[in-house]
């Protein structure tokens, strides 16, 4: 049986090729994220993903992407920041995209 897998190899593959395995390394940043942006703002974003750092999030209020742009960015990050698995976040990046129901 030179060739058998393990089953955390299967798991760890299932895991990789589905994309829970990145959507649970994001779980800190989901459950930051309604506090940190503040619920009227959270109500009207997604988190799309983190890469070397970078916080993306998608806005689907022209309100909302302004304030957050425009006047609160360094407040949310700060609050981010405060969080564990947010820790490594050093930027926010946001566009204006309709949201899809999930």
């Amino acid at each position: 049986m030179k060739n058998a897998k393990t089953l955390g190899d299967i798991l760890a593959e299932y895991l990789s090729a589905s994309g829970l395995r990145n959507r649970s390394r994001l779980s800190g940043v989901y459950q930051a994220w309604a506090g940190a942006a503040g619920e009227p703002c959270a109500a009207h974003s997604r988190v799309e993903g983190v890469r070397r750092g970078v916080l993306y999030v998608s806005v689907d209020s022209a309100a909302c992407l302004q304030e957050m742009v425009g006047f609160r960015k360094a407040e949310i990050l700060a609050a981010l920041v405060r969080h564990k698995g947010c820790e490594h976040i050093h930027d926010i990046r946001f566009k204006h995209d309709v949201l899809e129901p999930e």
